[in-house]
């Protein structure tokens, strides 16, 4: 607590200005000469720092696990956990007869929770039940920690690889891969790449998100182009004049990745004027003159918002030049572009897309347009000095895990219960989930 209140700057009677203990108590807390504190003055800590209903317990209680390391009888393996730990390589038996519960033992109800998309944060060390992600949350936790998440998952799951190191990006491709799937209990997944080539996913399948798929109306346009421009707020552009322009696309009826190309190039070559000439006259008719001024022609620079989807869908391409005739012309093989019913369908496996954040650094807000509650995305946050997340949330942020390398308190202090909840303070794989405007103790696997 004596760290706490550094941090924030903050003196003894400011915190008990703010419904903290008083002064005198919290010196003798700081100072160790309290060893017994009852949760109400717990609490009261709560309401000084604005922080959910049981933080502060739940940080006294971790501090208690700390010293003894002892985990609770609840956490208590079945015979299922102890099978499901013998197919993980170098996995010493003698461990597997102390096992502790597992992810793969949750496996025997995900055909259930795939119905409402369910997903994992552990186990609660008291009762052993398990902890459910109730919404996005914004956790320091490495991915290292929390990919156990997506082993009793069938839904699509997907991955910033600039959250994901190496060996855990290897590690789990081997355990969804081949004949370790059948001792966890689950289906083989299936991988796909978006606009990375690293050496663990480059045998995945290329592929490219529709960024304007599902989108019929004005104002899911421009809610779209809104999260899109808290991204690129450089993009000299509106959220009324890009989402009139992206649905102008959709309503043009082509390819979108061509047409947003076509629109950018602005008729540079005689392809690209012919294709102008087709649009202007599309626009005259989806235009109409009490819509204003504002939207009276085609934003180009709305392109620019979906730079990185664009690029996702580039750097999945493989082209070859042959020898027709005496010249060497280019044969194009072009990143498939699939959809959430393609990838989501009931007689499909589970998929884990893993795609570069820096170069697509759109793609979890385009996503949470199109798959608001069955898919699991892990992305990497930046808490800037101006407080906003980044990537954007976007409007429908559910099952989304953004990590950050911030500390514990700043992370809470990005904190917004009716937005984002945090998973903090990892001691001894426990942690501190807060959710709407409470905490709870989550125990997490290692597996």
């Amino acid at each position: 607590m004596k760290d706490t209140r550094a941090y924030f700057q903050f003196s003894q009677q400011s915190v008990a200005d703010a419904g903290g203990p008083h002064r005198q108590l919290q010196a003798a807390l700081e100072k160790g000469d309290e060893p017994v504190v009852s949760s109400a003055v717990l609490f009261m800590f709560d309401q000084a720092y604005g922080w959910p209903a049981g933080y502060t317990q739940a940080v006294a209680e971790l501090g208690v696990y700390q010293q003894t390391f002892e985990a609770p009888q609840a956490l208590a393996g079945d015979e299922h956990d102890r099978r499901a730990l013998l197919d993980y390589f170098g996995q010493p038996e003698h461990v597997v007869g102390s096992a502790t519960k597992t992810f793969a033992a949750l496996y025997r109800h995900a055909e259930r929770d795939s119905q409402i998309g369910a997903a994992y944060l552990g186990f609660c060390p008291d009762t052993g039940e398990p902890c459910y992600l109730e919404g996005p949350v914004l956790t320091n936790l490495g991915f290292d920690v929390l990919y156990p998440m997506v082993l009793a998952r069938h839904g699509v799951t997907t991955i910033d690889s600039d959250v994901a190191d190496d060996e855990t990006l290897s590690k789990l491709r081997n355990v969804t891969s081949g004949h370790m799937t059948e001792g966890l209990g689950q289906n083989k997944v299936e991988w796909f790449r978006i606009g990375t080539s690293r050496p663990e996913v480059a045998s995945a399948s290329p592929i490219a998100i529709d960024p304007l798929l599902g989108i019929t109306t004005l104002s899911a346009a421009k809610r779209l182009a809104a999260d899109l421009l808290r991204i690129r707020p450089h993009v000299p552009t509106t959220p009324l004049q890009a989402g009139y322009t992206f649905l102008a696309v959709v309503a043009f009826g082509e390819d979108t990745f061509a047409t947003l190309t076509e629109l950018k190039r602005r008729g540079s070559d005689p392809y690209a004027r012919e294709f102008d000439a087709r649009f202007t006259a599309f626009w005259q008719k989806f235009y109409d003159p009490k819509a204003g001024p504002d939207v009276a022609e085609p934003d180009r620079f709305a392109c620019d918002l979906l730079g990185g989807v664009m690029f996702g869908r580039s750097n999945g391409m493989e082209m070859r030049i042959g020898d027709y005739t005496g010249q060497q012309y280019p044969r194009y093989e072009i990143a498939r572009t699939v959809s959430q019913d393609s990838l989501m369908a009931a007689d499909r496996p589970p998929a884990i897309v893993v795609y570069d954040g820096q170069c697509v650094p759109e793609l979890p807000t385009v996503q949470s347009l199109q798959w608001p509650t069955r898919a699991l995305t892990f992305y990497n946050v930046d808490l800037d000095s101006t407080g906003v997340l980044h990537p954007a949330l976007g409007q429908y942020p559910y099952m989304r895990v953004g990590i950050t390398s911030a500390n514990d308190r700043a992370v809470l202090a990005h904190r917004d219960p009716s937005i984002v909840g945090t998973l903090t303070n990892y001691i001894g794989r426990q942690a501190i989930y807060c959710s709407s405007n409470r905490a709870q103790r989550v125990w997490i696997p290692e597996r």
